[in-house]
């Protein structure tokens, strides 16, 4: 796929829907096992009035993907891309087939799930009649983009100037994440919550103590090695004006603790939920401590080495090091107390962000 497109219009979808799919990942692929996405499907197909309302469902999902088409389209930024409307149906069909397909992805993947599900349950009729309504609302949205095309640009573009108050600057790396790399961001939560459910599950079944919630700490906190280098980046190219800026080592280090608990919000929440059901109090709060305190070592790490030839070795042993103080039992303050001072030796430095 070019990348232009995807840049155009298939990242800005998923970017203005993110709290949606993030939310989805929570509920759908850590609160629910398989048997009961299965059991939810059967459910569906062996009642009409709840395949009616799956395709409102569908239907309202294709209209949420047109309306943010159609507000991208209409942007001054998208004007470029009013040429689309001369182009031969066979090439204007292949260029937005491609968007379609990427956008509607996640639906397009269920409604083969409940296909499925249909067949095994000799219910095929109803959910081939869902997937025709789903057909159509993709195929009236296409009309209507071409539609837009087709029509004559305005002549004048006047925009009301966006007055906002000035956000938290431990803020703007989450906006940095949800404009430029969504996709990264919802990949990173999905394997974590998945990786925390999974360790919880296993925990829970009495073969492991709770050194085993640990060491699945450890892991998430390595699934978020590539936002913290995104974040590296952005610090790097996009913020080094603030160097100039007077801001003190203890001003430095609450902007990147702010930074890392917004990367980290839903494991934190996942944490506080399911450790407050099923552990003591101090064991709930230790796995939030020591989680935010190996990113803090972590990010502390690509501060220092990410220039050097052999920073995957630095990143390989310091996985190695922290899964040999879990195994050998070394208290968990301890690390996490050798992990704060490594991001706060890394941002004493007055050319660190």
């Amino acid at each position: 796929m070019d990348r232009r497109i995807s840049q155009a219009f298939i990242q800005p979808f998923f970017q203005k829907t993110l709290g949606f799919w993030v939310l989805l990942l929570l509920v759908g692929g850590v609160l629910m096992e398989f048997k009961q996405h299965l059991q939810i499907a059967r459910f569906l197909v062996n009642h009409p009035s709840l395949l009616v309302l799956t395709a409102v469902g569908f239907i309202l999902y294709t209209w949420v993907h047109l309306r943010i088409l159609l507000g991208l389209i209409r942007s001054p930024k998208y004007l470029i891309f009013h040429h689309l409307g001369l182009l031969s149906k066979k090439d204007s069909r292949n260029f937005w087939t491609s968007i379609f397909l990427t956008n509607h992805s996640p639906a397009v993947a269920y409604f083969l799930f409940l296909l499925f599900i249909g067949w095994e349950q000799n219910q095929l009729p109803g959910v081939l009649i869902l997937g025709v309504i789903y057909l159509s609302g993709l195929m009236a949205t296409g009309l209507k983009i071409q539609q837009i095309l087709k029509l004559p640009i305005k002549e004048a573009w006047v925009e009301r100037p966006n007055l906002r108050r000035p956000i938290p600057r431990f803020t703007w790396i989450f906006f940095h994440l949800k404009n430029h790399r969504p996709l990264l961001f919802l990949l990173s939560k999905l394997v974590s919550l998945v990786l925390l459910n999974g360790f919880f599950f296993t925990y829970l079944s009495g073969d492991y103590d709770f050194r085993w919630l640990q060491f699945g700490v450890l892991c998430v906190s390595f699934v978020q090695f590539f936002l913290l280098i995104e974040k590296s980046n952005f610090e790097r190219l996009s913020l080094s004006w603030t160097l100039a800026l007077p801001f003190s080592i203890f001003k430095k280090s609450g902007n990147h603790l702010g930074n890392f608990v917004l990367i980290i919000g839903p494991e934190l929440l996942f944490l506080a939920w399911r450790g407050g059901n099923e552990l003591q109090a101090i064991d709930t709060s230790s796995l939030i401590i020591f989680l935010i305190s190996l990113l803090m070592g972590i990010y502390g790490l690509i501060l220092q080495k990410s220039e050097s030839s052999r920073f995957h070795f630095w990143i390989f042993g310091g996985f190695a090091l922290l899964f040999l103080s879990i195994l050998f039992g070394i208290p968990w303050y301890l690390v996490a107390t050798l992990n704060a001072f490594g991001l706060l030796g890394s941002v004493r430095n007055p050319y660190q962000v």
